[in-house]
This record gives structure tokens, sequence and C-alpha cells, in this order.
């Protein structure tokens, strides 16, 4: 097996969270008994022609999967050379609505997915119309697209679409121009800052409905005095951060020895441990559709196309701080992957 990451450049610290969370299954499989395959890490430099020459690299030493690249130029420069021998579990999605290449599979934290998930929640609660705030950034752009394409064909509507600007802490002209009497809901793609700002301004125009959000909203640790005006705010994330997937290492106890794991990191260090335990199950999940495998990240399936999806787990802020919905991961998957043996799909 090879795991290709950047060892430096602009993806430098993301990277060395997921290799983290990748060695930390990786470990956790030995102290369980688990069989594990030999492990050759590459460094797929900060542009795509290195992480191809990385990947045929990997391929030339024998790997039988490769892990990686990161960023999404590079998985996409990966996937489009004329030959792939080796299978991949590409850690992003390429621009566009391409598919992986046969046999290879893509697996991502994509703004996307959790908002779509939001709004099929938005939509289980009975509500029919939203309204949306979006920070102006690429991500939250993606997220406020996803989430009203998914609301619109859950049945839902988007009465009221606003961008708040970074530079910006004065809200209450966005607020105004949108129909909030008309909402039964409000969605958030934003990062804590922005939300702690506009929350209390939302009060102030006496908005009553629920708020949700995507884990944006959530700095990855418990900021009480900073938080408390997110009370009531519910939003998704992986089920890793509040221990709320057994199997797995404590968040706790990972954190007491690494410290990245007690905020946004966090989240990548979960991405990583999901890297490495969908490794025996690529082909098995995607051949047993409704199956999952139970991730730091979600509840991981994969499409007949090589797309893995994550269901996340649902939270809500009380008293500043972020605490898991009693049944807030779904868990109406027909069946769970198999535990791994020597004698079974554990070898990638």
């Amino acid at each position: 097996m090879a795991l290709l990451l950047p060892a430096s450049g602009q993806l430098g610290a993301a990277a060395s969270a997921v290799r983290d969370g990748f060695f930390a299954a990786y470990f956790d499989a030995a102290r369980s008994g688990l069989p594990r395959p030999a492990l050759k890490v590459y460094d797929s430099g900060g542009d795509p022609a290195q992480a191809v020459a990385a990947y045929q690299q990997a391929a030339a030493d024998g790997a039988e999967l490769v892990i990686g690249p990161l960023s999404r130029e590079a998985v996409a420069a990966v996937f489009q050379q004329a030959k792939l021998p080796v299978p991949v579990l590409a850690l992003n999605h390429p621009d566009g609505a391409s598919l992986p290449p046969p046999g290879s599979a893509e697996f991502g934290l994509l703004p996307e997915n959790e908002s779509a998930q939001a709004a099929e929640h938005i939509a289980e609660r009975g509500l029919k119309n939203a309204v949306v705030f979006a920070a102006a950034d690429d991500w939250a752009q993606r997220a406020a697209r996803a989430f009203k394409a998914q609301f619109q064909s859950s049945g839902g509507r988007v009465v009221g679409e606003a961008t708040l600007q970074s530079e910006t802490v004065n809200y209450a002209a966005q607020i105004a121009a949108l129909p909030l009497a008309q909402a039964d809901g409000v969605f958030l793609a934003l990062r804590p800052q922005q939300a702690r700002l506009l929350l209390p301004q939302l009060k102030l125009a006496k908005l009553t409905q629920p708020v949700f959000a995507t884990s944006h909203v959530y700095s990855g640790e418990d900021a009480p005095n900073l938080d408390r005006d997110l009370d009531g705010v519910e939003f998704c994330d992986a089920p890793w951060l509040f221990d709320a997937q057994p199997g797995l290492p404590k968040r706790d106890d990972i954190a007491a020895q690494l410290p990245l794991t007690r905020g946004a990191g966090a989240r990548l260090f979960a991405f990583g441990m999901d890297a490495y335990a969908l490794a025996p199950y690529l082909d098995w999940l995607r051949t047993h559709g409704g199956s999952y495998l139970p991730g730091a990240t979600g509840q991981l399936s994969e499409d007949s196309f090589g797309r893995v999806r994550r269901t996340l787990t649902w939270a809500r802020f009380a008293d500043g701080i972020a605490q898991p919905l009693s049944g807030g991961l779904d868990v109406g998957a027909p069946s769970a992957a198999p535990t791994p043996t020597a004698g079974g799909p554990a070898s990638p």
C-alpha cells in the first residue's frame, strides 16, 4: 500500500493531520491483532505533475493500492493518466462531474455533501421554506448551491439568500432584505466567527425559526464563552468529534498526545483514520449497495462508480457546548462491512 501526501507547501499542515490519523488507524489495527499491509509513504509535492510522478513511482515499487493524493488538481491529474495500473483511493474529488477510473475510488470531506444532508434533515422535519446565509468563500458558495438543489428536490423552497463578506460585521441590511417571515428554517454555510456575529443579529430581528448548518459552524473544540450565541443551532459533523462511533480510539486519548486533534484538525485526523479503514473494503462496498462501514467521519458507503459517501451525525449547541443529538447518526443502512480477518478482504 502506498500513501501519497504533500510533505510541505499549502496543504502541508492538512496533510500532516491526515497522515497522523492514517497511522493512528494503522497502529491501532496492530494492537487489535488485525492484518496490516506493507506501507510506504511518498511525497506528492505541491503540483499535479509531482503527484503523478509519485503515483508512478509507487506503482513501479510494487504498490497494490495507492491512497491519495490530497488536492483536487492532483487527483484529477492522477485519474487522467492514459494508464492506471494500480487502483487509487483518492483523498479528494476532482473538479467537475468526472467519475473515478474503473477499480478506483474517491473520498473527500465535501461541503456539498454536508449541505445536501442538511437539506434532507430540514425536509424530514417538515420544513418547507428556508433562507440561506453563506460566506463569500468558494466552499460556502458551493455548499449553498448544493443545499438549494437538494432542498428543492425534497419539495422545499429557498425564499431568500444572502452572501456575507468576511470584512463586514453588521449584517442588518442583509437580514432586512430577506423575507424571514416566509421562512420556517434557516441554513448557514458559515465559519464560527461569522456565525457568532450573525446569530445575535437574527435574534434582534425577532427570528425564532430553527437554524441548521454544516460542520464549519463548529470550531472543533468547546468554547462556551464564544459559542453561547449559537445555542440551538443544529449541524452535521464527523461522529468521532463526539465519540459517537463505537469501536474507535477515544478523541480525548488521542488529543492528549496530539493537540492538533482538539480543533478543526480533528476532522482531517478522522479523515486519515477512515482512509486507512476503507482500504480493505473498497471492492466489497462497491458491490454491496446499501451497506456501510462505521467510520470516524461518518457512516461510509460507496456507489457503483467508486464515490464514497458519508452519513454524518447531528449535534446542537446548548450552553455554548456542541452536544450530539440522540439518534443523530443514521443507522438505517441494512448491513455493515464485515470484520477483516487474515483470510478476508483486509489485504488491499
